[in-house]
Order: C-alpha cells, then structure tokens, then sequence
C-alpha cells in the first residue's frame, strides 16, 4: 500500500529516516535542528519519492510480477542472493532472463 503525503511516517521510516544535508537555504541541517512544517513536508516527500529507478528505457514505471513459490524455493532463492551479495528480485531477473535467451518465444 502507497502512503499518501498526508500520512504520518511509518515506524521503518521513522528509524531509518537520514535528513538530507543541503538544506532550503542553502545551508546545512545538522541533529537537533529544528526544522519548520514546510521543510518537514518538502523532506518527506523527497524520501517517499525514492525507490527503484526505472528498468525501462523511457523512465516509466517498470511493470511487477508476482509468483507463488513453495517456502523452500524462496528460502534457496534468499541463500543464492545472500551468498552473491544480491537482492532476491536481481537473482530472479536475471534467471528470467536466462530462460527466456534460452527458450526464445
């Protein structure tokens, strides 16, 4: 579920949250700063806007699929990405891939 802008930040934003260094005016934002609801809404709305970028050439957002595996599958798909220092989503991309080079439609 997106948040909307309006709503509070979740508990995994609050403590992962990093203010951004370059503030408003120019100049920093150190800890203990404070800050007015104006530079609060404009850095929650930076942080929210970050994601994934875009695997598509033309900056769109990049279609999602979902699969249904069986507990094993995924518990071996986490150790594979583990072991190679990835994200399960860039292991199961590539194996796509894989596949679809070796059984072209």
């Amino acid at each position: 579920m997106m948040a909307r802008k309006d709503d509070p930040l979740s508990a995994r934003e609050q403590d992962s949250f990093r203010i951004p260094m370059d503030a408003p005016d120019g100049g920093t934002i150190a800890e203990g700063d404070e800050l007015d609801p104006e530079d609060v809404r404009r850095i929650v709305h930076t942080v929210r806007r970050r994601g994934r970028p875009a695997l598509s050439k033309s900056g769109r957002r990049s279609p999602v699929m979902q699969v249904r595996v069986p507990p094993e599958t995924r518990q071996r798909l986490q150790r594979l990405a583990d072991e190679q220092g990835r994200k399960t989503s860039d292991v199961m991309r590539a194996a796509l891939e894989d596949y679809l080079r070796k059984y072209p439609a």
